[in-house]
């Protein structure tokens, strides 16, 4: 087997890595570490760590590769690749990946809110507009991921977070280490997971995505009813009892728990996966239809967040791309009416905004003819995918929510100033846009910025083409008509997805090389404790 290492350098050279990896920047030169640990496993711990311009918070996840054996090093590169594609709002970003030799730090979305299984433990059991609200969340981020033939295989209450501590924080997905890039029509053999929540047809050895629907459907009973609907005096028991599927909603805890919620519930627990729905008929089913709507029914169009669109048509390539880089690193509070408005118009709950409806949408509130209303949409699908992704779309309105200046520039170009030379060359333009960014080559791009003629991008150059201000100077809470700009970079990722899931698939990211080093009595399945060691298991959910 080739070096890891090896494999992963020459995925990081391509436009699908190169905006987010860095190799050439150690990470204490653009993060403060703090010893706050927020948490520890088997590689490595989980520390806050503050970008040293912004002061933004992250969460920053080390591993030590030298300790790792071969198969383990795969297994995190196969989910570094993943996470680097998924873009929605119910999953934590990804922001940057820094890598050495000896080891490998994640830079991570903070999120301060704990698991759903803490706020489970909490509650003790879920109302069922609660639990529609959370249901919604997860399906969203499932579907989204299957649409993109990705499969979690690892979906547990542990395995979502809560963005912040507020009783209607956004629940995030996390941990995408057994997840794996799929082929339609073709079966998964690993047997992954976690004893409470693994599907029947897992054990057997023959399963597709739908083993994600099956562990939201113990999710959701568990939310509902407070436990598992599968209970034994050890694994084994609790096994043999998924395998037949005997679970039951009976009794004084499913008293007042409406049909349609027991009926979502057995369409995603049944035995043959072929009778599941998959997770874009889930999200139709009648129960979280009439959620979804409540939930939504405050949210307006925003005009002047679609004006925002028309602006970002006609801004620059380089501004775009420069300010891609911020929108994807604000904060996430900061945008939670874009997010709403966002799933008000994403209405079949792709993830994504299909062309039609975002034309037709800005055709109406905007008054333009249907050929601007298309030119704006093409200006933010850079993919060419004739849908909006999440980043596209905040890239295209951040513009009505935040206000540009000189730190968030400062940020911008040292993202581009990826060897911290103090200014950008043609081979970094190269290194972040790829050959050439929404048809323009990058030696157009630095011909129309390096107005000294020098060769390179300096600061104030760079500062005059983001913002026109000849003076270099601008001040911290000037607002400008801003990060919309930046769709473009984001969609480098989207733009070789495709040359990703071969390359993966290539290197044996594949179930046959995949025993699981958390393998239970053979069977591959990983114990419903999170940490090693962990005391967590059924008997500490509320009774």
């Amino acid at each position: 087997m080739a070096d890891p290492l090896s494999f992963f350098n020459s995925l990081t050279h391509t436009p699908l890595f190169t905006s987010r990896i860095k190799t050439k920047v150690k990470l204490e030169q653009v993060y403060d570490v703090s010893n706050h640990v927020l948490g520890t496993g088997i590689s490595g711990a989980v520390r806050i760590g503050h970008h040293r311009q912004s002061r933004r918070q992250v969460a920053i996840k080390t591993l030590c590769l030298s300790a790792m054996a071969p198969k383990r090093t795969l297994m995190l590169y196969n989910e570094v690749a993943i996470y680097l594609q998924v873009d929605h709002p119910n999953i934590c970003k990804l922001l940057e990946v820094f890598k050495g030799h000896k080891r490998i730090h994640l830079v991570m979305e903070l999120c301060t809110g704990k698991e759903l299984y803490d706020r489970l433990a909490r509650k003790k059991r879920y109302s069922e507009k609660d639990a529609g609200r959370v249901t919604r969340q997860m399906l969203s981020a499932i579907n989204y991921c299957h649409q993109r033939h990705i499969c979690h295989r690892d979906l547990k209450l542990e395995n979502w977070v809560f963005r912040d501590d507020s009783d209607d924080a956004p629940l995030k997905l996390i941990d995408f280490g057994f997840s794996r890039i799929f082929h339609p029509g073709v079966r998964m053999t690993a047997m992954h997971g976690t004893v409470y929540y693994v599907a029947p047809e897992v054990m057997d050895g023959k399963y597709n995505e739908k083993c994600d629907l099956w562990s939201i459907g113990v999710i959701v009973y568990m939310l509902l009813s407070g436990s598992p609907p599968f209970t034994g005096h050890g694994d084994q028991e609790i096994l043999i009892k998924i395998r037949r599927c005997k679970y039951n909603m009976d009794g004084p805890r499913w008293r007042g728990i409406s049909e349609q919620a027991k009926h979502f519930i057995a369409s995603l627990l049944r035995r043959n996966p072929e009778e599941r729905p998959s997770a874009e008929e889930a999200l139709k089913h009648p129960w979280l239809v009439a959620a979804e709507k409540e939930a939504l029914a405050d949210t307006e169009i925003d005009v002047s967040v679609l004006k925002s669109m028309q602006r970002f048509a006609a801004c620059s390539a380089i501004k775009r791309a420069s300010l891609a880089l911020i929108a994807m690193s604000m904060n996430a509070q900061q945008l939670d009416d874009l997010e709403r408005l966002f799933r008000k118009i994403d209405i079949d709950n792709s993830g994504c905004i299909k062309m039609d409806r975002m034309v037709a949408v800005l055709v109406t509130f905007l008054d333009v003819p249907r050929d601007e209303a298309l030119r704006i949409f093409q200006r933010i699908d850079q993919t060419r995918a004739e849908e909006i992704n999440y980043s596209e779309f905040l890239a295209a309105t951040l513009q009505t929510r935040i206000a540009l200046n000189q730190q968030l520039i400062r940020e911008a170009f040292e993202r581009f100033d990826v060897d911290n030379s103090g200014h950008i060359s043609l081979e970094n333009l190269r290194y972040v846009l790829g050959d050439s960014y929404d048809s323009l080559s990058v030696e157009e791009i630095l011909r129309q910025c390096d107005r000294k003629q020098n060769g390179v991008i300096e600061f104030d150059e760079f500062m005059l083409a983001l913002t026109g201000d000849e003076s270099g100077v601008l001040e911290s809470g000037n607002s400008m008509d801003l990060v919309a700009q930046g769709a473009a970079l984001t969609a480098q990722v989207s733009r070789n997805m495709s040359e990703l899931a071969d390359a993966v698939l290539a290197k044996r990211f594949t179930d046959s090389s995949s025993s699981s080093s958390a393998d239970l009595h053979g069977l591959g399945v990983e114990h419903a404790c999170t940490p090693p060691n962990s005391s967590r298991d059924a008997s500490t959910m509320p009774k």
